[in-house]
């Protein structure tokens, strides 16, 4: 959120926007609320399929606010939790595009609850196994602990 409105961002909108600037294949498949009612367009227009976006309409979406007038201020992040991001689903859309993948990006702080936690070690068993994986580590507030960490840096999945 910055004075001028609301600008796209987030870990997995950033990644498939790299992703599309190496011209990959490159889809989003996020978890956000109806707040964000409009994510697809803006996606859309980068380059990025947002046809795996998931729609959340029970819970509010993490924003960060601008503390200054420009991008290069401080920022505060706000994180609600529970979160869109704390309910992902794996669904056979999401099966097929683990199968697909060139590449994925996953974070530790997604996982901070068990529903979410489970659909990524399920969206990563059905990844390639030639696909390049990034573990996002996230060292957030007591969204983590030293479990998740471990499994996520050192399974056969990641």
């Amino acid at each position: 959120m910055f004075p001028e409105g609301k600008q796209l961002g987030g870990a997995p909108a950033n990644f498939a926007y790299m992703t599309r600037l190496l011209r990959r294949r490159h889809s989003s498949p996020p978890r956000r609320s109806d707040a964000l009612d409009a994510l697809p367009a803006p996606l859309e227009r980068l380059g990025v399929r947002a046809k795996h976006v998931q729609l959340d309409p029970a819970h509010p979406t993490g924003t960060v606010k601008s503390r200054g007038r420009s991008r290069r201020t401080a920022h505060l992040l706000k994180s609600p939790s529970p979160s869109p991001v704390d309910f992902f689903e794996w669904t056979p859309e999401w099966r097929s595009l683990a199968e697909r993948a060139d590449a994925v990006c996953f974070g530790s702080l997604a996982q901070r609850c068990p529903q979410s936690r489970a659909t990524i070690r399920q969206f990563l068993s059905a990844v390639r196994p030639g696909a390049t994986r990034v573990f996002d580590v996230n060292l957030r507030q007591s969204f983590y602990n030293a479990k998740t960490l471990s499994e996520s840096a050192s399974s056969p999945t990641s």
